[in-house]
């Protein structure tokens, strides 16, 4: 299996990845085809590598926007121990690039990674000289590791998760030789630990930093936005969070009650862009960049990026979006900072999630009336947070895994 896997990624793939990519723009429809391919071209070119003496190069991977949150207390750790290392970070979407450029630290370069394919991957890296790659998830480019791993670059996976279906684990197994040549994957739950182990032995269960990187934000209550501390003032608030149109079904249906019961309300859709159509739908509704017109409005639509999960420090509700379509991403947010959440029944995507239902953290509701009846259930009860030493208890093996790369990377924290 490794070696015919090896044949197909390293001699078949290279060949066939350019045509795939060029296949992305026969398809001007889809709006995240063309912004992968448009986002490349127009919105960033690689910088030049200025490494100088002895400073050390490290790149950071990370796919989008939620598996940067996973990296990045430990990305700021890396720093803290190398600060004049040059750090550089790269993601796969434009969006989240976009998501980052919001709150980046200056110590970071931030960038888009180059397609996986070899053209684009041996141009990268002749402006990057790089010493040691660290990638978000178990996140396979084939021709990406490949460059790595014939010019002897060190690269590790951070918070690998393995899905437990027969069709995931067989794409698992057809990578096994990037997964082998990794110099350490660092696992997130014992299930991802006992599959991957049986691939190489690199493997370390480590918890996930995610959790970490949540927990400190959590503390940060200067980052939540003025605008939504002033305009829950006169009632409780529900937030919705990372809508799709298919959970906004569900939600506006709900609004009008909602309102008459005098709650604020924040919807923040999954894909910014989006914004003005959901307004069209909601001609209420005012944006929060309009703060300033704020006047006796019961409904803000969330037009600006990096805040959401400051903005749940405030909310008596939350709902997380993705369960009526694609699937709910993550759900930690809202819940470690202690908020009542909910979410739709696509909620299999996230690891966590029904280990948070068995212990009651997190509701999942099947339709407008289940997700009122969840509403007017907190409002009935004495407190509108969910117990904090249940959700300690619950997430005190996940905790603490930044900490342990770090020793196992650098030897100590």
């Amino acid at each position: 299996m490794t070696s015919l896997s090896k044949a197909l990624w390293t001699k078949i793939y290279p060949v066939i990845s350019p045509v795939l990519i060029s296949l992305l723009t026969l398809f001007p429809g889809k709006s995240r085809y063309r912004n992968w391919t448009e986002a490349r071209s127009t919105e960033f070119t690689p910088v030049e590598d200025k490494k100088v003496g002895g400073e050390m190069h490290f790149l950071f991977f990370a796919p989008s926007a939620g598996e940067y949150e996973m990296i990045k207390l430990f990305l700021f750790k890396v720093h803290e121990k190398y600060p004049k290392a040059i750090i550089e970070l790269i993601f796969f979407s434009p969006s989240g690039y976009s998501y980052f450029q919001s709150s980046a630290p200056d110590f970071i370069r931030p960038g888009l990674s180059p397609f996986d394919t070899p053209a684009h991957v041996n141009q990268f890296f002749k402006s990057h000289r790089i010493d040691e790659v660290f990638i978000a998830t178990l996140a396979v480019w084939p021709v990406f590791l490949e460059y790595l791993i014939k010019h002897e670059i060190p690269y590790h996976f951070i918070g690998a998760h393995t899905k437990s279906s027969l069709f995931k684990k067989i794409g698992y197994l057809s990578f096994q030789y990037f997964i082998a040549q990794a110099r350490t994957i660092f696992c997130i739950d014992q299930q991802s630990y006992a599959f991957l182990s049986g691939l190489t032995q690199k493997c370390i269960l480590a918890g996930d930093p995610r959790v970490d990187s949540i927990q400190q934000d959590s503390l940060d209550r200067a980052r939540v936005p003025e605008e939504i501390r002033s305009f829950r003032q006169n009632g409780p608030l529900i937030i919705f969070g990372s809508t799709h149109r298919s959970d906004e079904e569900i939600i506006l249906p709900t609004l009008d009650r909602l309102t008459e019961d005098h709650w604020k309300i924040v919807i923040a859709p999954h894909d910014m862009n989006r914004s003005n159509e959901l307004k069209n739908q909601l001609p209420k509704a005012i944006f929060l960049s309009n703060f300033k017109n704020f006047n006796d409005e019961s409904l803000v639509i969330l037009d600006r990026t990096g805040i959401l999960k400051y903005c749940y420090q405030l909310a008596e509700v939350v709902f997380i979006g993705g369960g009526f379509g694609p699937g709910v991403h993550n759900t930690l947010e809202s819940i470690l900072q202690g908020r009542r959440t909910c979410c739709g029944p696509k909620c299999g995507n996230f690891y966590l999630s029904q280990e948070l239902v068995q212990h009651k953290l997190l509701s999942i509701v099947k339709d407008p009336e289940e997700l009122l009846q969840y509403v007017w259930d907190v409002k009935s009860q004495s407190s509108d947070s969910s117990d904090q030493d249940d959700i300690d208890k619950m997430m005190k093996k996940y905790t603490g895994a930044t900490n342990r790369i770090l020793e196992s990377l650098f030897d100590d924290p």
